[in-house]
C-alpha cells in the first residue's frame, strides 16, 4: 500500500538522508557537472508533506546524501574547482554558512562525528571543519604517497573514539583536534581497511595483499 507519493519538476538523483523524523533529498539534472539547478528539500517522512525547499547556486553539483547534525543539514557541493559544502537551517532551509568549491579535491571522501566534518584526501590533506559555524577546526597533512599509489578508498572509518584513515599508511587521529594517535604502518597501499569493535585493523591493497593487526596495550601516566 502507497502510503504517500511526492512529484517533483527535477529527478530525485542523490541518496536521501533520515534523521530523527526529517527526510532530506534533492532533485536536479543529475548531470555530470549541472548547468542548471539544485533544490534541497525538507519532508515529513510519515506524510509526505513537504516543510520547506531551497534552491542552491547555479552551477553546483551536489555530492552524496545531505549530511545532518543537530540544527544543520550541509550539502557536499562540487564543481571544477572541487569540493564546496552549504549549510542551511534544519527547521527552516534559511542559509547559514557557505565553503566555496576548492576547499577539497573532487576524490575526497568525508565523515560526520557529532558536530564535526572530518575530510580525507587524496592529495594526503585531512581536515576537521566545525559544521556548526563551516570554520576549519584543525587541519594535518599526510606523508606523500610513494610513485601516485594512493589508496583506491579514502572512507574514514571511527571506532572507539579514534579515527582511522588511510593515506600512505593507516593515521590514527583525534577526532576533535587531529592530534595524532598512533600509525599502522603495513607497507601495503590501504585500498580498503576494515577497523573492529576492539581497533584491529585489516588492511587490503587492491593487487591481493592483506594484513592484519592487533591493537596493543599502552601504559600512560596518569598522575605522578
Amino acid at each position: 500500500e502507497t502510503v504517500w507519493r511526492v512529484r517533483e519538476k527535477l529527478r530525485f538523483t542523490r541518496p536521501v538522508s533520515y534523521d530523527r523524523n526529517d527526510l532530506f533529498a534533492v532533485t536536479g539534472d543529475g548531470a555530470p557537472v549541472t548547468r542548471g539547478i539544485e533544490v534541497l528539500h525538507a519532508f515529513d517522512p510519515w506524510t509526505g508533506v513537504v516543510k520547506w525547499s531551497r534552491t542552491m547556486a547555479a552551477g553546483l553539483r551536489s555530492v552524496g546524501a545531505p549530511l545532518t547534525s543537530d540544527e544543520l543539514v550541509v550539502v557536499v557541493t562540487q564543481d571544477r574547482r572541487g569540493l564546496g559544502l552549504c549549510a542551511f537551517e534544519r527547521a527552516s532551509g534559511e542559509p547559514r554558512w557557505q565553503v566555496e568549491p576548492g576547499f577539497a579535491p573532487t576524490t575526497s571522501s568525508w565523515l560526520t562525528v557529532d558536530d564535526m566534518m572530518v575530510i580525507n584526501s587524496d592529495n594526503g590533506m585531512i581536515a576537521g571543519l566545525d559544521l556548526r559555524s563551516g570554520v576549519v577546526r584543525w587541519r594535518r597533512a599526510a606523508d606523500p604517497h610513494p610513485d601516485g599509489d594512493v589508496p583506491r578508498i579514502l572512507d574514514p572509518v571511527l571506532r572507539s573514539g579514534a579515527l582511522f584513515l588511510p593515506q600512505r599508511n593507516v593515521l590514527v587521529l583525534r577526532p576533535s583536534d587531529g592530534e595524532k594517535l598512533g600509525e599502522v604502518e603495513a607497507d601495503l597501499v590501504p585500498d580498503l581497511i576494515r577497523v573492529d569493535d576492539a581497533c584491529n585493523v585489516v588492511v587490503v591493497e587492491e593487487s591481493g595483499h592483506v594484513a592484519a593487526f592487533s591493537a596493543g596495550a599502552r601504559l600512560t601516566l596518569v598522575k605522578s
